[in-house]
Order: C-alpha cells, then sequence, then structure tokens
C-alpha cells in the first residue's frame, strides 16, 4: 500500500487527483485485509482485540484522513488569505469538537489504558455483509467493533491538524512557512550529494520513525527534502530497489556518516589530549 502512494503522488501534481487515488488505494487495501480475517479469523481473543486496536486503526486512520484532505481540498472557498483562514480554522473547530465528545475514549487511548478492550476491540455477533465505501468500517460486524472506527478517528485527526495548521501558517506567511522562534532569514540549502545518499536517508529515517510520531508517509519526508534541499528524486522506491541489489556495502552514505561522525570525536579527544 505504502509503495502504491508513494508511486501515485510522484506522478500526480493536482492535489484532490492524488487524495482520490489515495482513497481507492487504501479502500483497496482495507477490502482485502477484510477478505483475510472473514476467511482465516483469530488464533485467540487477544491477537482479536490487538488487530481492532492497533493493526486496522493505522491503515484506516489514513482512509479518514484522505477523504477528509479530499473534502477540504474540494469545497476550499476562493478568495484572500483571511477568506482561506477563517476556512481551515472552522476546519480545526471540527476537529475540537470532535475531541470534547470524545474526551473518554481519547484519555483512554492516550494513557494507554487495557481495562475495556475485552468491550471496545471485539467484534459482537459477526454476519454476512458487504463493504462498499467508509460506512461499512463502522457497521461491518464481521470486520467492526464498537471503537476500532474512532480510534482510528483519533489518530487521523492528529494528522489533520498537522495538515491544517500548515495551511494556516502558509496563508499567514503569504504561503511561507511561519517561523515560530523569528529566527533571522538564511540562506537556503542545495543538496549536493548523490540522489542515492538522500534516498538512503530518507527510508532509514522513516523506518525509525522521527517524523510526527512515526506516522509521516514515505511520500510525504520525500517531499519535504525535496522542496527544502532543491532536488528532484523521481521515483525513490525505484532508487530503492537498485540500492538492495547493491553486493557489497548496502548502505554506504549511513556508514560514512557514521565514520565521519566518530572520526570527528576520536578528533576532539586527541586535541584535549
Amino acid at each position: 500500500m505504502d509503495e502504491q502512494l508513494d508511486e501515485n503522488y510522484n506522478k500526480n501534481e493536482n492535489s484532490i487527483h492524488s487524495e482520490n487515488n489515495a482513497i481507492e488505494i487504501i479502500h483497496s487495501t482495507l477490502l482485502s485485509l477484510r477478505e483475510f480475517i472473514i476467511h482465516n479469523g483469530f488464533v485467540s481473543p487477544q491477537s482479536e482485540i490487538d488487530f481492532f486496536k492497533h493493526k486496522k486503526p493505522q491503515i484506516l486512520s489514513r482512509l479518514i484522513y484522505h477523504k477528509a484532505i479530499h473534502s477540504i481540498l474540494v469545497h476550499k472557498p476562493h478568495g484572500g488569505a483571511d477568506i482561506i483562514r477563517q476556512y481551515l480554522n472552522d476546519e480545526l473547530l471540527k476537529l475540537k469538537l470532535y475531541f470534547d465528545e470524545n474526551i473518554d475514549l481519547y484519555t483512554y487511548h492516550r494513557i494507554e489504558s487495557e481495562s475495556m478492550d475485552h468491550i471496545y476491540f471485539v467484534r459482537e455477533n459477526p454476519s454476512q455483509g458487504s463493504c462498499q465505501d467508509i460506512n461499512c468500517y463502522q457497521n461491518d460486524h464481521l470486520f467492526c467493533t464498537s471503537h476500532d472506527f474512532r480510534i482510528a478517528t483519533i489518530l487521523a485527526n492528529d494528522q489533520i491538524e498537522i495538515y491544517l495548521s500548515i495551511e494556516i501558517s502558509k496563508q499567514q506567511e503569504n504561503n511561507i512557512y511561519l517561523n515560530p522562534l523569528n529566527l533571522p532569514p538564511v540562506s537556503k540549502l542545495t543538496w549536493t550529494d548523490s540522489k542515492t545518499s538522500l534516498t538512503e536517508l530518507i527510508y532509514a529515517l522513516h523506518k525509525m520513525g522521527v517524523f510526527n510520531n512515526g506516522n509521516a508517509s514515505l511520500s510525504e519526508i520525500s517531499k519535504h527534502f525535496q522542496s527544502s534541499y532543491d532536488i528532484k528524486l523521481g521515483n525513490i522506491y525505484k532508487i530503492f530497489q537498485e540500492m538492495k541489489e547493491r553486493k557489497i556495502n548496502l548502505f554506504p552514505f549511513i556508514d560514512a556518516m557514521k565514520n565521519a561522525l566518530v572520526k570527528y570525536i576520536e578528533f576532539l579527544d586527541d586535541k584535549l589530549n
């Protein structure tokens, strides 16, 4: 699914079209997952709880997120920065209202409580049915519990809030991100090493989950680096596949980074001695 989403965003410049494709990709993934769960079931009640509390919400939250962003883009009004900023702030208010209405579940989720897991994340009376749109992920007794959709919504809302905050900042600074520390402007940095080296770094940071609490996609991280450091990477998935085929030294750039830092520390130690 991640690979398909990355290819989608690399191919499509139109945001609305990209979001629509992302919705289809994730929905297709969830349908396949639903089919697998129906036919294979769970080996224990705890595995069922783990799936509906953790695994399914991680994927479903991305469907909810992309549907929300698609809707925000489609209904975005024409007008100046003040009009658009008010529209985005209204969308933020909707997130606040959902938080207020579900404060108990937010608390349960954030303190990582388990006391109600056997009720919240176990299916009741599974029955055959079809799944055609997002509503089935709330009402399909074969593939839903009472709270897995709500947990997914909480996860999605965290990412929607980040998106809206960034878009509001763009409006406030005429499409330039806010500088919250009021630092003086600096010259733009340009990536002067190879595209393969940057791809190596992007994949490593993505797998370490260092951005947005691990929720930033590979595509989002890639776009950030390309925009920030004035470089066009193209299909990073293809670059990574070529990296995997190396017979010796899979990750030379990361190894070189480590060696450079070790040598610098050794240099400082020698100076002190």
